[in-house]
């Protein structure tokens, strides 16, 4: 899980961030939800490839079925 910091320190890791940037990464949850190091980890690939799906991508079907 994203939640775990270790998962996020191995994504980081992998997308070349440096240890000595993530020594500030606090590993409190809701602080992470808005460091710039986690946004950068779990980028919009990442949430696909896990399955999610785009809300933007959701209403612009909606949008556009309406509009036919």
């Amino acid at each position: 899980s994203w939640r775990n910091p270790r998962r996020i320190w191995s994504i980081l890791m992998r997308k070349g961030w440096k240890k000595d940037k993530m020594l500030s990464l606090s590993m409190t949850r809701w602080r992470n939800s808005a460091c710039q190091m986690v946004h950068a980890a779990l980028d919009l690939k990442w949430f696909e490839k896990i399955g999610f799906v785009s809300l933007l991508g959701v209403y612009e079907n909606l949008c556009a079925k309406k509009a036919n």
